[in-house]
């Protein structure tokens, strides 16, 4: 990525906002994810390690569903490449998508931070 290439934010807050106009109550459903969200990942990890194809694919589905219901697209995307690919992807490529996933994620609480003026 080039240094003028701009990075997407982490949440698409105006694509929430359009489906759930309660601001309030988007920020806190956003707050308990950063909380929450590393048992998922924890989840993620753990079927890749020790679990199944099956277990793979739901826990990727899991996590998934949860990101597009919050809009945090990209998130969303990598979370449904590792479903799609669960049944053939390497594990050392499966560990990089959760670890995308984890810096993706991540990013989320500082956003939050500078956005707090749109959930007044």
């Amino acid at each position: 990525m080039s240094l003028n290439e701009k990075i997407a934010p982490p949440v698409d807050l105006e694509d929430f906002f359009d489906r759930f106009p309660n601001r309030k109550s988007i920020k806190k459903l956003l707050d308990d994810f950063v909380i929450y969200y590393p048992e998922l990942l924890k989840e993620v990890t753990d079927s890749i390690e020790h679990g199944t194809v099956t277990d793979i694919q739901n826990s990727a589905h899991k996590i998934k569903g949860v990101l597009i219901n919050l809009s945090i697209h990209r998130g969303y995307s990598i979370a449904l490449d590792l479903e799609k690919r669960s049944a053939d992807i390497p594990k050392k490529d499966a560990l990089a998508k959760v670890e995308a996933l984890r810096e993706e994620l991540g990013r989320i609480n500082g956003y939050l931070m500078e956005k707090q003026d749109v959930f007044l």
